[in-house]
């Protein structure tokens, strides 16, 4: 059995940012204000950056799992797959075809 005494845990606190905003505001209108600041600091391209924002944030609330995020969004997993890679958050090592040289001929092997 695991004692109080045996767990030792730091007497220090996380302390938030101050959020001075109202408690009953929902992320619907979270989102409409963020989007509003948006429009007043950006300049073209928005709508690649919110997508790639909103890519990225659902991944890694997905744990970097590809098909909860694809889930999450609503799209297929091999639209969210090619975006992972567009924006640099998946890596995908291409294959190299088999190569055999005979005299001047290349030959190129696949199974």
């Amino acid at each position: 059995m695991i004692r109080a005494e045996d767990l030792h845990l730091s007497n220090l606190r996380i302390e938030r940012e101050d959020d001075s905003r109202p408690r009953d505001e929902t992320a619907e209108q979270l989102l409409q204000r963020a989007f509003v600041r948006l429009f007043e600091e950006q300049s073209g391209a928005l709508h690649e950056k919110v997508e790639d924002s909103l890519l990225r944030a659902a991944y890694r609330f997905c744990h970097y799992n590809q098909v909860h995020t694809a889930s999450l969004l609503g799209l297929s997993r091999n639209i969210t797959r090619s975006h992972l890679i567009r924006i640099g958050e998946l890596v995908v090592n291409k294959r190299k075809p088999a190569q055999s040289s005979q005299g001047n001929r290349l030959m190129h092997l696949s199974i």
